[in-house]
């Protein structure tokens, strides 16, 4: 079953490619050319043979967003002719089962991003491979520096980086003041203060409930 890693950026899949084959530099100035063995060619390096790439983007921004970064993936290609990128945007409404179905059929990308929960479900099922590669190459380019570390450390099972975060999204706590005065309850300070808020204006009868979170497909 092909296994998947759940990475955003279509230029991770480029870095693996090209930190785990291309050749390292002399160091004298010589190119790979000029050093290479005797009977050997270019066109026998292994990072010059072609490898095609299946990458799910997850829909991003409005219906712009699939076309920009499909265009992005044809740029690689461009530069890199020797990499071909299958570039598949992938609409939320329905991922979960999209991804699923695929994986379990042994059609899975080899590149993805999506809901957070998804590279801890795919390790533990052993469809995924680690990115300590590309944490290595990061970490090498000054990359690494701009994450907090608290977040890189979060996608690891076991020391195996099974991710790496795409975004943050801050969701913000709004209550109804208006039901607080009138309860004469202050606004809450601490979890306990909001918890105990939220038990005081719980009223399943009438169809209140004291605290909810806005949720939908696989959140």
């Amino acid at each position: 079953m092909k296994r998947i890693s759940i990475v955003l950026l279509v230029i991770a899949a480029l870095l693996m490619v090209s930190c785990t084959q291309a050749a390292p530099p002399s160091g004298n100035g010589e190119s790979s050319a000029d050093t290479q063995a005797p009977g050997t060619s270019p066109a026998s390096d292994p990072s010059s043979n072609p490898v095609t790439i299946v990458f799910w983007d997850m829909q991003g921004g409005n219906a712009d967003y699939p076309v920009a970064a499909e265009e992005f993936a044809k740029k690689i290609t461009g530069d890199h002719p020797n990499i071909t990128i299958e570039y598949q945007s992938i609409p939320w409404a329905g991922a979960t089962e999209v991804f699923a179905s695929a994986i379990a059929a042994g059609q899975g990308p080899d590149f993805s991003n999506g809901f957070g929960f998804q590279s801890f479900q795919y390790y533990l099922m052993g469809e995924l491979l680690s990115l300590e590669p590309v944490i290595e190459n990061w970490r090498a380019s000054g990359v690494l520096d701009n994450y907090d570390p608290a977040l890189i450390d979060y996608f690891q099972i076991d020391g195996v980086q099974i991710g790496v975060p795409t975004g943050l999204e801050p969701r913000l706590f709004l209550y109804r003041k208006d039901w607080f005065d009138a309860a004469g309850i202050p606004a809450p300070q601490t979890w306990d203060d909001m918890y105990q808020a939220a038990q005081h204006f719980t009223d399943p009868a009438n169809g209140v409930f004291g605290l909810v979170y806005p949720a939908e497909g696989g959140e």
